[in-house]
């Protein structure tokens, strides 16, 4: 799923409130069946743990660790406790997004789109129920940009992960199933596409 809409139209806000950063001041957010959007913080922090995955424009991983150590940051936060577990699991994930190579490399080695792969297997790694990107080939060079992009989509083809996408560039997605048009704050459209790009 993609979000669009121009500077200012709420993509972030909306983006914030549906990763339980911010509440909404009307309405619900359901996450895989439950309503969020009044437990307490402590609650929807445990949620944001193990049931949203974030991949950000700028990465935001730890320049000090390996590819391997920063994917097995949420599975140690998540409280699971042996070491074989936790690499097993993250160096799997860097395998499907094609690092394998990279794993004991630290993330300041990386190029910008090795990166950005090691912060979706990061997202992946507790499988959560919903993964949101915030403009995450931002910072991406269009070759690089439509490698991360293909990436995901066989990720969602294949995991049947769910990605709700910020971008400022739906031209670059190609086919997808649904796209929300954001205008002042409100949805304009919420278009939804069959497997062939058709409008339902």
């Amino acid at each position: 799923m993609l979000i669009v809409g121009q500077s200012g139209s709420g993509k972030s806000t909306l983006l914030n409130m549906i990763g339980l950063l911010d509440r909404p001041s009307a309405g619900e957010v359901v996450i895989d069946g439950m309503q969020v959007a009044r437990l307490s913080d402590s609650h929807r922090a445990e949620i944001r743990k193990n049931k949203i995955g974030f991949i950000f424009q700028s990465y935001n991983l730890i320049t000090d660790l390996t590819a391997l150590e920063n994917v097995m940051l949420p599975l140690m936060m998540a409280g699971n406790s042996s070491n074989h577990y936790l690499k097993n699991k993250a160096s799997l994930l860097l395998k499907k997004v094609g690092l394998e190579q990279q794993i004991d490399k630290m993330a300041n080695q990386l190029s910008g789109g090795q990166m950005q792969r090691v912060a979706i297997a990061r997202a992946l790694v507790n499988r959560p129920a919903l993964v949101l990107g915030d403009e995450p080939t931002g910072n991406l060079d269009s070759h690089t940009s439509g490698d991360v992009i293909s990436l995901m989509k066989k990720l969602n083809r294949d995991l049947g992960q769910t990605f709700a996408i910020v971008t400022h560039a739906k031209e670059n997605f190609g086919n997808v199933d649904r796209i929300i048009t954001l205008k002042d704050g409100l949805i304009e459209r919420n278009e939804v596409f069959d497997g062939d790009g058709r409008l339902m």
